[in-house]
């Protein structure tokens, strides 16, 4: 028993060189730390840039349909034509719905 107790011990003597100390763990908390934060404004930047640039794509695009198009024809405009003295106001229709304009109160 004696000598397995002495075997176990110096295996684990043979590895603590090896184990990290305090100080290691700190150093190494700090890297991460500081590779996070590069990494965190690597991101925001990236993200700043697509924003942009699919701005900027969205405006070519846009400028470049605008002048594909063909200019409209010109509209010219007609007078309306008056109702008659005594006559029902027009009935308008809009869709399936039909509106009639309301009338003047019967003595």
């Amino acid at each position: 028993m004696d000598n397995d107790v002495h075997s176990r011990l110096a295996h684990i003597e043979a590895i603590l060189p090896t184990l990290a100390t305090k100080a290691d763990v700190e150093a190494l908390h700090a890297e991460m730390l500081r590779v996070a934060s590069e990494t965190q404004k690597w991101m925001f930047a990236s993200v700043i840039g697509i924003f942009i640039g699919f701005g900027g794509l969205f405006l070519a695009m846009g400028n470049f349909y605008l002048k594909q198009q063909p200019p409209p024809p010109p509209v010219q405009a007609s007078p309306a034509p008056q109702p008659a003295a005594g006559a029902a106001p027009p009935v308008q229709q809009w869709g399936s719905v039909t509106i009639n304009p309301p009338q003047p109160p019967s003595k």
